[in-house]
């Protein structure tokens, strides 16, 4: 198990060769699915606009290097930030040594000095940390990096509190809506399906189940379906198109294809663009 042992180097999963859009390795569970995220999309919002690549991992234990020493061999190893803009950004939580660290290539060193890296992990990170909210210090830790890295000014953020739980509660409500949303649908096309266009009950079922090919696709199929009311026994015809290899006994295929949307399957993968590190960063213990 994770707990029970400190992770090296190259036990480190690399998210964003799985997807592009993915930049926070977690694998201890440290951070919470919403925090992660919302790191992810500060990330990607970075990366489109040209500003910065950045790579974010929190784990319980490391394996025999420090800290610094650590996420140096990893992101480096990674090639976090643009091969000729060197604009990478690392950063590593480390629960059981307290540590928060970052490091830097050479291209956002001027803005992001490491005194300026230190000023922000005490700021904006330590004082979420200490109470052990992970999610918070992190989120706001890094939207500070934005600002800075975008503006080159560091504004005071204000209500973070609040700012983080608003969040929350956004990541919360994609993760319904993407995981909840397609089971209404089916719920509600059940629904309509079993109610009966004679006495208007919801009592219609399938009594008999016919299928052929479908000519001019040889993958498709022609369902027809004789249905009766279990109230006035009333009986009505029902046909529909679905794929031979579906399987199952219920209606048409509502959700096929779902895999290719953004986010499924495995054709999304990624690759960070081949930065390196020369040494510069900051690292901060609570």
């Amino acid at each position: 198990m994770a707990e029970a042992k400190g992770y090296r180097t190259s036990d480190i999963e690399n998210v964003q060769r799985s997807h592009r859009e993915r930049f926070t390795t977690n694998p201890d569970g440290i951070l919470s699915p919403a925090a992660v995220a919302t790191l992810d999309s500060i990330a990607l919002s970075l990366r489109e606009r040209g500003i910065a690549e950045l790579a974010i991992v929190a784990v319980r234990s490391i394996e025999p290097q420090d800290p610094f020493s650590f996420a140096i061999e990893l992101f480096d190893d990674w090639g976090v930030g643009n091969k000729q803009l060197d604009n990478g950004l690392g950063v590593l939580l480390v629960e059981d040594m307290h540590e928060i660290r970052f490091v830097t290539g050479y291209g956002i060193e001027s803005v992001l000095s490491d005194a300026r890296c230190v000023q922000l992990q005490r700021e904006y990170m330590l004082p979420h940390f200490r109470l052990g909210d992970y999610d918070s210090g992190m989120i706001e830790g890094l939207r500070a990096v934005d600002t800075l890295l975008s503006s080159g000014e560091l504004e005071r953020v204000t209500n973070t509190f609040e700012d983080s739980r608003d969040a929350k509660i956004v990541a919360l409500i994609f993760a319904f809506l993407l995981i909840f949303m397609p089971l209404v649908i089916l719920v509600i096309y059940e629904r309509r399906r079993s109610k009966c266009p004679n006495c208007g009950k919801h009592g219609m079922k399938v009594v008999e189940r016919f299928t052929s090919p479908v000519a001019e696709n040889p993958s498709q199929e022609l369902v027809v379906e004789i249905m009766e009311c279990r109230y006035c026994h009333s009986r009505s015809r029902k046909s529909f198109t679905r794929s031979r290899y579906s399987g199952g006994s219920g209606g048409p295929i509502i959700f096929g294809g779902m895999g290719g949307g953004r986010g499924f399957g495995g054709g999304f993968g990624g690759g960070f663009g081949g930065g390196s590190f020369g040494g510069g960063g900051g690292g901060s213990r609570w």
